[in-house]
């Protein structure tokens, strides 16, 4: 599966839920009735695909990740100790 949670099954795009994006699944579906597609992941169902328009898929703006802020220090800095003592 793509990172974005789409698939191709038979030509045609479908997303799986959101939380397995970019993950290895396994799809269970009728081949004669392409209506429910099931997906399964480690064993376990998961929910069913959604056929996906791929010319509006194409168009919606991925979510890039949101940047962490910095880390507030939470001990001693040994490199500004080395620093500061060599600055003496």
């Amino acid at each position: 599966m793509r990172k974005d949670c789409t698939f191709l099954l038979k030509n045609c795009f479908y997303e799986a839920p959101a939380h397995l994006a970019g993950q290895t699944i396994e799809v269970r579906f009728d081949p004669l009735d392409l209506s429910q597609v099931e997906i399964h992941f480690q064993g376990q169902p998961q929910g069913f695909a959604r056929l996906v328009d791929p010319i509006v898929n194409a168009q919606i703006p991925s979510s890039k990740p949101k940047e962490s802020p910095e880390p507030e220090p939470t001990g001693i800095n040994y490199v500004e100790l080395l620093i500061h003592k060599k600055e003496e």
